[in-house]
């Protein structure tokens, strides 16, 4: 069976477009917005380029925090809707592979970033704690430019 469960975060420094953005065509840059929590992002298999598109692939490499531990996870798109600002992700290979099935992003007008995801057994609450880091964080780096 599959369950799921989101979280949700109040963007007050990008507008939903800036946010969406980086995760459509400029997710490179979570390398250098979120230095403390990814350590590194490549495209992976055969993907040329950054924008999200159904069938690109991914490696991200995340540091989990208080620990340190780092997490690699392949990720691949499987939807993009620019309209409702929405992208779904499948989880390919990592650790988290054994009870994360994917996650999705939908980035609301009235400015709240809510990742969803889908999973088998445990709740993924560390994994949804690490997507509102990254979410607070691209958020911030906004703010900082505004």
């Amino acid at each position: 069976m599959t369950y799921s469960k989101s979280i949700e975060t109040k963007l007050n420094g990008a507008t939903p477009d800036q946010f969406y953005k980086i995760f459509r065509e400029q997710a490179s840059l979570l390398r250098g917005i979120c230095s403390e929590i990814v350590n590194d992002i490549q495209l992976a298999d055969g993907t040329k380029t950054w924008k999200a598109a159904p069938g690109n692939r991914k490696w991200i490499h995340y540091s989990i925090a208080p620990s340190g531990n780092v997490m690699k996870v392949k990720d691949e798109v499987e939807t993009v809707d620019d309209p409702t600002k929405t992208i779904s992700f499948k989880v390919l290979t990592g650790a988290i592979r054994d009870n994360i099935i994917g996650f999705k992003l939908e980035v609301s007008d009235d400015n709240i970033a809510r990742w969803t995801v889908a999973y088998t057994n445990a709740a993924p609450d560390d994994y949804l704690n690490l997507l509102e880091s990254i979410s607070k964080t691209v958020d911030n780096y906004y703010a900082q430019l505004n």
